[in-house]
């Protein structure tokens, strides 16, 4: 008997089949037939163009039952260039079979680049239901080469799609980005700039990044933006400072180089269009001597979700956290993933809620610890009284031991003496950061749980320990009442 799950569970199930044994599951049953062509299809990857894959955009092309199936796209244009190495290898023999291996365990496709073109057109006409695009182009890739079946692309998803991502390198930001005209169902827009922005020039590169932001601003949703290391800061800064009205944005994430002038920028950029904006993640790279002043002047009223992932030096982390910053008067999770925070540290992010009403509706919290104990539950009451999921990846509980490794019987024994009974907290996840030493559930840390449960009365599920990838090698589900 094939219990009910979602669809949406077993196709995360199937995702750890191998593709190889995918279609074992199709003579099973109807249901898992359905499910095998879901895995394939609902979200198709062109990232080499082998045999299998070729096929497999053919058979979405012939068969409307499998074309309908398709709902995300993922394009890597610099698959071509495999193109011109399984070519190369076919006119070159037994020669070039030493340099050009085959890709998985599909032979390479013999095909001409024109060819697999036409045939990954065709198939795109035929998915109806598309409605996720993703589209990369690799740096070293000749994207003049590539440019008629980029206009063609575009036009095939006129009017159709509502979630772009656009990968492209700064040299050919000016070529791809003008030719895609029409915006109007948009509701996601991601720009990933990979390099340094070369082409016709920092201006003429921003005109068209700012071009292109502005006309899916009106019906924008959700925004990205996402620089490399090496993209100027000039470039983001002209982008932001000539983005027009986005009315209906409600999510942003910002991963970029930042200094003065971008922090400035972005702060402006937030504040200005930022008032229906419930979902924020900040991602700036900060150099030892940025001001982040700027980004304390934030003012969101309608943000519910905030995760902020930055390092900063000593002083700018004081100034920046004790500053009277961030009113977000409706936000409900908070996740802070600045690696390993000493206590000073955490207790100084912990006051700057604490100060604030805020505090008093932030439900989720998840923190990057150096030492979890008793008082990291102590600040955590005192500022999120209203707490109810707690996430949690630290280094150790209380000190260390002599091994280096987490002493749960210190943290059982800090903890055994307290008591929470007016918090509401019901969740606990906590997890190890360090992937060379994995714990094993011991007795210690049953125990250390149970007491943690009977200190906090509203305990329901306590999870724990092992590494970031498998946080729940031990589980604890119980009323803590009861215990």
């Amino acid at each position: 008997m094939i219990p009910s799950l979602p669809t949406e569970i077993w196709l995360q199930i199937a995702s750890y089949i191998p593709e190889r044994d995918m279609h074992k599951l199709y003579s099973l049953s109807r249901a898992f037939y359905e499910l095998g062509m879901d895995a394939i299809y609902q979200d198709l990857r062109v990232r080499t163009f082998t045999r299998g894959m070729v096929a497999r955009i053919q058979n979405a092309s012939n068969k409307p039952s499998l074309s309908c199936r398709v709902l995300g796209l993922d394009i890597h244009l610099d698959a071509f260039d495999a193109l011109v190495a399984s070519r190369a290898q076919s006119s070159l023999g037994l020669l070039a079979s030493l340099f050009y291996r085959d890709q998985g365990f599909h032979h390479p496709t013999h095909m001409s680049s024109p060819e697999v073109f036409s045939i990954l057109l065709k198939s795109i006409k035929c998915m109806t239901k598309l409605r996720r695009c993703r589209l990369r182009i690799a740096s070293h890739h000749p994207i003049e080469t590539s440019l008629p079946f980029i206009r063609e692309f575009w036009d095939t998803l006129r009017g159709r799609i509502d979630d772009l991502t656009l990968e492209v390198p700064g040299i050919g930001l000016w070529l791809v980005l003008p030719v895609f005209t029409d915006l109007s169902q948009l509701r996601s827009l991601s720009l990933i700039l990979p390099d340094d922005v070369g082409g016709w020039g920092l201006f003429y590169t921003s005109e068209c990044a700012v071009n292109f932001f502005n006309r899916a601003a009106r019906s924008l949703e959700c925004l990205s933006l996402i620089s490399a290391p090496a993209t100027p800061v000039q470039h983001l800064r002209l982008i932001l400072i000539r983005l027009y009205q986005f009315p209906k944005l409600q999510k942003v994430h910002f991963d970029i180089q930042f200094d003065d002038i971008t922090g400035y920028n972005v702060a402006q950029f937030l504040n200005v269009h930022g008032q229906h904006i419930h979902e924020l993640t900040l991602i700036p790279r900060i150099s030892a001597n940025s001001d982040t002043t700027p980004l304390a002047t934030l003012r969101l009223p309608a943000l519910q979700k905030l995760s902020m992932n930055f390092q900063l030096e000593t002083l700018q982390f004081n100034r920046f956290w004790a500053s009277g910053f961030l009113t977000f008067t409706s936000l409900t999770h908070l996740r802070i993933d600045t690696p390993s925070l000493a206590h000073d540290r955490f207790s100084l992010i912990c006051d700057a809620f604490g100060r604030r009403i805020t505090s008093h509706q932030v439900y989720n919290v998840h923190f990057n610890l150096l030492i979890l104990n008793s008082m990291v539950f102590d600040r955590l009451l005192l500022s999120f009284p209203a707490l109810r999921t707690l996430s949690l990846t630290a280094n150790f509980l209380s000190e260390p031991n002599e091994s280096g490794v987490w002493d749960t019987a210190g943290f059982a024994q800090d903890l055994e003496d307290l008591s929470y009974p007016e918090w509401s907290l019901h969740d606990i996840t906590l997890s190890h950061p360090s992937q060379a030493h994995p714990e094993d559930p011991t007795a210690a840390s049953y125990e250390a749980m149970c007491i943690a449960a009977k200190s906090i009365p509203s305990i329901h599920s306590f999870c724990g320990w092992g590494n970031m990838d498998e946080p729940c090698d031990v589980r604890l589900e119980r009323n803590a009442r009861e215990t």
